[in-house]
């Protein structure tokens, strides 16, 4: 039975706007996060090449890897070795620059972009070193805030601040281990202006996260594949 799984796992093909938006962004950091590009780089090299030997046949995905292949191994040899340090650090700005805008700015799709985005983030780092307890929750706090906040907009309902509060009773328990993080505390505030760096205030200003997505385009009411569909949990910790 596990054996099927892990068949119909490498035929499946893996979710390409994802695969594309984490390009995208690996691009942006070249310059100032060469190391974190690479690894956004490996990470989706990875994700092809069991589907790729499986559907040969699938030219985007196949060009697609034959593409990130090439430039892993002309960028490798700049790394005497591969710190996923850097990666964490870079995943705990991008978190507590979404957690700042969050809080202190209005919410807008930038807002569930920037969510994501850590999401995202913390995904590539898991794959490539587990999650510490931190890590994790503040993987889920951004995952369930990028669904929340897109629901609120999906539903002309003003999202909330900080820790969202459960729409019904079924989500209660996954909500309280919401409310336990550390993040949810008012001393954060605090944290995040005492973590804040000067790259991270570049961040915000230049928009690392490049062009905002519409993410109003996506059907109501309805899971988009971007969002919703892209983790295994029992993966992350």
């Amino acid at each position: 039975m596990e054996e099927n799984k892990e068949i119909n796992k490498k035929e499946a093909k893996p979710n390409m706007k994802q695969i594309k938006f984490i390009l995208k962004k690996s691009e942006e950091l070249e310059k100032k996060h060469s190391l974190a590009s690479f690894l956004c780089v490996l990470y989706v090299s990875e994700q092809l090449n069991d589907y790729v030997k499986n559907n040969y046949n699938d030219t985007e995905a196949k060009n697609l890897l034959l593409n990130c292949v090439e430039k892993a191994e002309q960028i490798r040899p700049t790394f005497d070795s591969l710190d996923y340090s850097k990666l964490a650090d870079l995943c705990k700005q991008l978190f507590l620059a979404a957690d700042k805008n969050d809080r202190t700015e209005e919410i807008t799709n930038k807002t569930i972009h920037m969510f994501f985005t850590a999401q995202i983030f913390y995904e590539i780092l898991n794959h490539f070193q587990t999650l510490n307890d931190d890590e994790k929750k503040k993987y889920l706090y951004a995952k369930y805030k990028t669904i929340y906040i897109k629901k609120c907009f999906d539903n002309n309902i003003k999202p909330e601040p900080g820790s969202p509060k459960p729409e019904r009773e079924k989500d209660q328990s996954e909500a309280e281990s919401y409310e336990e993080m550390s993040i949810n505390q008012e001393n954060k505030k605090e944290d995040i202006q005492k973590d804040q760096s000067n790259e991270e205030q570049m961040w915000i200003k230049n928009d690392i996260w490049g062009e905002e997505e519409n993410y109003l385009l996506f059907p109501k009411n309805e899971d988009s594949n971007l969002l919703f569909n892209n983790t295994d949990n029992n993966k992350i910790g």
